[in-house]
């Protein structure tokens, strides 16, 4: 189940773009699933959410309650104490949301009315607002997607040029397909029997075959022998 919950909670957070949380971020995501906020105190309010608190007859609630979900096929509502800090509202927030994302809405239009409803918006609360690391990455990839792919494939490309120079620059520091032995003065093509198979003999390199010390084979190359 935490599992589950913690998967539920990742994926609501990386829907809403919670790279950081806040109570603004939080608000704006319950806006995007339909919820209107509405701020309140336990015994005055202004007009307009008095009005609301009447009409919906949740006097009870709100006289008791630092905040509620009230949800029915004409309403969909969250209610925040308005005199509690930043942190407070976040928290419960947070959990109002876990309400509503485990779909409680079977008690009443006021959801989360038994312990397991609790226990369970609890624990996507927990989840929501545990802003990991791997979360952040994640925020980030989906944030930068497209730049992100442009950085890979310019790596991409820059490590291949650099190889590719790399073996340009080795094949430039060769002589030829010409190969020496460990232990002769005369260099010889590949399938010369003087160097064909032989562990110890490896390709000629230029700066060797300018220093004067190695002479065509007579075997395999002597057109060069003869020049």
């Amino acid at each position: 189940m935490q599992k589950s919950m913690q998967k539920t909670a990742e994926q609501f957070s990386l829907r809403h773009d919670l790279s950081e949380i806040s109570y603004p971020a939080l608000k704006k995501a319950a806006q995007d699933i339909g919820y209107t906020m509405i701020e309140f105190h336990h015994l005055c309010n202004e007009k307009h959410v008095e009005t609301v608190i009447c009409n919906l007859d949740i006097e009870d609630a709100v006289r008791v309650s630092r905040g509620f979900t009230y949800a029915n096929q004409d309403y969909r509502l969250i209610f925040i104490h308005e005199d509690l800090n930043e942190d407070e509202k976040i928290l419960v927030l947070s959990h109002e949301l876990g309400h509503i994302v485990c779909a409680h809405f079977s008690g009443g239009p006021i959801i989360g009315n038994d312990v397991r409803e609790e226990h369970e918006a609890n624990e996507f609360s927990h989840y929501l607002l545990k802003n990991t690391f791997a979360r952040k990455r994640k925020m980030f990839l989906k944030k930068h997607k497209k730049a992100v792919v442009i950085v890979v494939v310019l790596l991409i490309i820059l490590c291949a040029g650099l190889l590719i120079g790399g073996k340009i620059r080795k094949e430039e520091s060769y002589f030829g397909e010409y190969y020496i032995s460990a232990t002769g003065k005369k260099y010889h093509e590949k399938e010369c029997i003087f160097v064909k198979n032989k562990t110890t003999a490896h390709r000629l390199e230029l700066e060797a075959y300018e220093s004067g010390a190695y002479t065509p084979c007579e075997i395999c190359l002597p057109e060069e022998k003869d020049e």
